[in-house]
C-alpha cells in the first residue's frame, strides 16, 4: 500500500502533546492578562485553558488510522484511537478546511461504517420558509439571520458523525472572553 509510512513513536506523540498544551497555553495568556487582579482569576484561566485544549483536540476512534499532518501536507507518520491535542494555532480555520499547524485527520474511506460524504449544495438544517406573512422586510431578515445563527451554534457534528471539537472549544473560549469583557 503506502510506502514509508509507520506509527508515531511515544517520544513523537507526547511531543504533539505538549505542543498542544502550549498552544493552549498561547490562547489562555491573552484572557489571564485582562481578567488579572480579578476576584475570579482562576475560574476565568482555568476555563480559558479547558476551553483552549478542547479547541484544538482531534479524534480518531477505535478501528480508524489517523494521519498526522502539518500544513495539510502527509508526514506519512500514523496513529492509533484516541484524542490528542494538536498545536493548531488556529483550530477555528479547520472548519472551512485550512489547518494552520499540526492536524490527526482520517481519510474518509477509513471512517467506520464507511459512510461516504454527500456533498449538498443547500445547508437542509436551515429553515425554508414557504408561508406568506404580514412581516416587514426587517423582521423576516431577522428571523432569517438569528435562525442561521442558531443552526451555526448547534451544530456540532460532522457529516461522518464525529464531533466537531474545534467548535465547541471555540463557543466556549468565545463565551469565557465574553463573560469576562462583561464582570471584570
Amino acid at each position: 500500500m503506502e510506502q514509508f509510512t509507520r506509527y508515531a513513536t511515544t517520544k513523537e506523540l507526547l511531543l504533539l502533546v505538549f505542543l498542544g498544551f502550549l498552544t493552549a497555553v498561547i490562547y489562555t495568556v491573552p484572557l489571564g492578562i485582562h481578567v488579572w487582579g480579578s476576584q475570579k482569576f482562576w475560574w476565568f484561566v482555568l476555563f480559558s485553558f479547558c476551553f483552549s485544549l478542547v479547541m484544538t483536540c482531534s479524534k480518531v476512534n477505535v478501528g480508524e488510522i489517523g494521519h498526522i499532518l502539518i500544513l495539510s501536507f502527509d508526514t506519512k507518520l500514523r496513529c492509533g484511537p484516541g484524542i490528542y491535542p494538536t498545536p493548531t494555532m488556529l483550530p477555528f480555520l479547520r472548519g472551512i478546511g485550512i489547518p494552520i499547524g499540526v492536524t490527526v485527520e482520517v481519510p474518509s474511506e477509513q471512517h467506520e461504517g464507511n459512510i461516504k460524504q454527500i456533498r449538498i449544495f443547500q445547508n437542509q438544517l436551515l429553515p425554508v420558509y414557504t408561508i406568506n406573512t404580514q412581516a416587514g422586510l426587517f423582521s423576516s431578515l431577522f428571523s432569517r439571520c438569528l435562525s442561521t445563527a442558531w443552526v451555526w451554534v448547534s451544530d456540532i457534528y460532522e457529516p461522518n458523525g464525529k464531533i466537531k471539537y474545534y467548535k465547541i472549544g471555540g463557543l466556549g473560549y468565545g463565551g469565557t472572553w465574553l463573560v469576562s469583557m462583561l464582570f471584570v
